[in-house]
């Protein structure tokens, strides 16, 4: 097969291009369709009740006080590097481990395991959209997430003793995936309950302190995991003649298996303090009434959960709720 890399730049391009029209498409009807976010309880009687944003260094002070913020944003962080390191040494990890039915190491034959690493890595993550929602609302958002972490953890162990046998790196990367995906799609809820309880304690949201941190994380990862690959690569005196070298064999495994995993500890380890959603009852019923003080609601139980609740309310000169 002869390579035209005339016409593949051709095909590349429209398809860049059809991709740019459809993001500006896109972001043009998120602008016209989508509205700034508040509470529910903001709709007392059906209107919406305006309130003006805290400045950035007053929701700075409440996020940086305040432990599961804290934890969150880590939390988001690791998950990101650890998918990005992962996928910026995917290629370099295939094509140094397995070499093809010759006996060479070869960019095309790592490509092809890396297509079909990404394809198959692709299914667990879209059948966890089914089971990540219903485990949520059976455990919860932060148990979903530990839980899914120590899958991970498990699948990249599994990975890291075996980084030359590829059905079982294959089966590594799927138990991987599949252990991602709670934290995939419950990340932005968990956040939004951190933003209740803020609210429940503090009268105002972080929202826009906090989405700028999580977009600043967001875009700088890709940048940092790559950064990361290209010492390791550099460091390694990386090249097209030596791309199975025994430095490259030894690093990239813990780059493509260990990165992640590591991550995935390091959630593990925060998640076991991560307990936010046992305020979630309490945190709605003190938005509500701060909001309009006339509004019935069901009176909380006197529980220990109750008394940390209101100790912390009291700290900000709040009123407590009444058992």
């Amino acid at each position: 097969m002869i390579y035209d890399g005339l016409a593949s730049y051709q095909h590349w391009k429209v398809f860049v291009i059809a991709l740019m029209i459809t993001t500006v498409l896109g972001a043009v009807i998120e602008y016209l369709f989508t509205r700034e976010r508040v509470t529910e309880e903001g709709f007392a009687g059906g209107k919406e009740e305006p309130r003006a944003a805290r400045p950035v260094r007053e929701q700075a002070a409440v996020c940086l006080h305040d432990r599961y913020w804290i934890i969150v944003m880590v939390f988001l962080f690791c998950f990101q590097l650890g998918g990005m390191i992962k996928n910026v040494s995917q290629l370099y990890f295939c094509q140094a481990m397995f070499p093809d039915q010759s006996g060479n190491y070869t960019v095309a034959y790592g490509g092809q395991l890396q297509g079909t690493l990404a394809i198959v890595g692709a299914i667990p993550t879209a059948l966890g959209m089914l089971i990540a929602v219903p485990l949520a609302n059976r455990i919860g958002k932060a148990k979903a997430i530990l839980c899914g972490a120590i899958l991970a953890v498990i699948g990249g162990v599994i990975g890291l003793l075996f980084p030359d046998k590829y059905p079982l790196v294959l089966a590594s990367f799927v138990i991987k995936a599949l252990g991602s995906t709670p934290a995939m799609y419950l990340q932005l809820a968990l956040l939004a309950d951190v933003y209740d309880h803020q609210e429940a304690l503090h009268g105002f949201r972080t929202d826009g302190f906090s989405m700028t941190i999580y977009g600043a994380i967001m875009a700088g990862m890709t940048g940092l995991a790559t950064g990361i690959m290209n010492m390791v690569l550099s460091a390694l005196q990386y090249s097209a003649s030596n791309i199975s070298s025994p430095a490259i064999r030894a690093a990239m495994p813990w780059l493509f298996i260990g990165g992640e995993t590591i991550c995935y500890t390091v959630i593990i380890a925060m998640f076991l303090f991560m307990n936010v959603e046992r305020f979630s009852r309490l945190d709605h019923i003190a938005i509500q009434l701060d909001q309009n003080p006339d509004a019935e609601t069901e009176a909380p139980e006197a529980d220990e959960t109750l008394r940390l609740f209101n100790e912390l309310r009291r700290k900000n000169g709040k009123t407590e709720l009444k058992a």
